[in-house]
């Protein structure tokens, strides 16, 4: 049996920011990228988690100083085969 247990995203939201509180505008970025990819990877019902982790670590990446480009592709679509990177819309 599985239980599905809904993200909590205004935890996830303090959590990451809490993470990076020296980069709040990137935070946000990271956050929206990560829902969208979320609810579309859903609406599709690909086979691909995009969890609060990868938001939270992402966020301590941002905060250590790395890129808004470099924190999300090591922590939110990393992993990804072409095929659901396709169907995320994402760059090969």
């Amino acid at each position: 049996m599985t239980i599905d247990v809904p993200v909590d995203e205004r935890l996830e939201t303090r959590l990451a920011r809490a993470c990076a509180p020296l980069r709040p505008e990137q935070v946000e970025q990271v956050l929206a990228v990560v829902r969208r990819l979320r609810r579309l990877a859903d609406e599709k019902r690909l086979p691909v988690m995009f969890s609060p982790r990868a938001s939270i670590n992402a966020a301590k990446l941002l905060e250590a100083g790395a890129s808004f480009a470099k924190a999300t592709q090591w922590c939110v679509t990393r992993g990804l085969s072409p095929a659901h990177r396709a169907a995320l819309g994402l760059a090969p």
